[in-house]
């Protein structure tokens, strides 16, 4: 089902610019999970400070629309990695798709800082999605 995988892979690149602010801008390094499922994306970094929705969602508004480049390579490892061009690279084996720009309507659902562990969960959409 092709709208499904390019809904998915929005779910997915929305999370790995999620994580590159998280790391970016907030200084956070110790990612602990990650979940990009339909209605319950979120990441989830060992709790470092306080972080804003606003300031999140903004910033990754701007990424989306300035339509950087996602692309995949390998470490000296054969480890794939995926890089968004100026953000951020990050070992991952899962579907992207190949510009942030193809993604609409993101926003940040929720941050929970609970047990030691900063949650932000988000909502994307890839552009052209059915409703």
């Amino acid at each position: 089902d092709g709208e499904k995988r390019l809904q998915n892979a929005a779910l997915h690149t929305a999370g790995h610019i999620t994580g590159g602010i998280l790391r970016t801008v907030y200084n956070y390094q110790e990612q602990i999970s990650a979940n990009h499922f339909p209605n319950q994306a979120k990441v989830d970094f060992k709790l470092e400070g306080a972080v804003g929705k606003d300031s999140i969602e903004e910033k990754a508004n701007d990424i989306i629309s300035s339509g950087k480049r996602v692309t995949e390579e390998y470490d000296a490892n054969n480890v794939r990695c995926i890089k968004i061009d100026g953000l951020c690279t990050a070992p991952c084996s899962g579907t992207h798709l190949s510009d942030t720009s193809q993604i609409a309507q993101y926003q940040v659902r929720k941050i929970d800082t609970k047990k030691g562990r900063l949650t932000v969960g988000y909502n994307a959409k890839y552009h052209g999605a059915l409703e």
